[in-house]
């Protein structure tokens, strides 16, 4: 398996793949989180914003130089955080 192909799925375009590992991080981190008592309960729609916003963010960051990958990084944090603040999402 070539580097290029680790996070991809058969039969999947590569943004199916990110939005599985986004989701998939999201769910591990808050598990620890609860686990651990930083978090008090699980949160399902922050795991729907980031396997959403991954895609995107990445689409964002690879029409720009590698300074736009270095922003897009902190801006998917950013973007998460704030769809998570809107209501009815």
């Amino acid at each position: 398996m070539a580097r290029r192909d680790i996070g991809r799925y058969p039969g999947s375009n590569a943004n199916v793949g990110l939005a599985i590992n986004a989701a998939a991080s999201n769910m591990l981190t808050q598990g620890f989180a609860v686990a651990t008592g930083l978090q008090s309960s699980f949160n399902w729609r922050a795991v729907a914003v980031s396997a959403v916003a991954a895609p995107a963010v990445r689409a964002l960051g690879s029409t720009t130089s590698d300074l736009g990958e270095a922003v897009g990084g902190g801006l998917m944090g950013q973007t998460t955080q704030a769809l998570e603040q809107i209501p009815g999402i």
